[in-house]
């Protein structure tokens, strides 16, 4: 399956960061959406450009609204491989026990599920800029561990 040409365009080394094609793409793709990157900016100008800063917030903006469905699980009996979510590389079970995490009385992932009434089984749902945020918060919890 060929590669998406726009997430290859946004995808970027973070030690890096963003180009400058980057960050234009991420500007014209806020204007579309509506998504206001820099508070001091006018909600009607379009910028040509971003910065790195704004175009981390456009990131999370942008994962915020994305919800995508729990990976599924491997079944030899039908040849189904198991599947991992393509932005954190997590497994169904290891979703399933972040849903049972719990931080300030707030489930660590936002996730939701979906079942027609009389159905024996839904599907379940979670936003991928909970995981992506759980992630980093845990790269740096580990990273500061390992400092010490």
């Amino acid at each position: 399956m060929p590669e998406n040409p726009v997430k290859a365009k946004l995808a970027c080394p973070t030690a890096i960061g963003p180009t400058v094609e980057q960050l234009e793409m991420l500007s014209r793709l806020a204007a579309v959406l509506g998504i206001a990157v820099n508070p001091a900016r006018s909600k009607t100008e379009v910028p040509s450009t971003i910065s790195a800063s704004d175009a981390g917030v456009l990131a999370d903006a942008l994962l915020d609204r994305m919800t995508r469905r729990v990976p599924q699980a491997a079944d030899t009996k039908k040849g189904i491989e198991a599947e991992v979510c393509p932005y954190s590389g997590l497994n169904r079970g290891q979703f399933y026990e972040l849903f049972n995490l719990v931080e300030n009385g707030e489930p660590v992932i936002e996730s939701m599920s979906f079942k027609q009434e009389g159905e024996a089984h839904g599907a379940r749902f979670y936003n991928v800029g909970s995981v992506v945020r759980y992630m980093k918060r845990l790269a740096k919890q580990q990273a500061g561990k390992a400092a010490n």
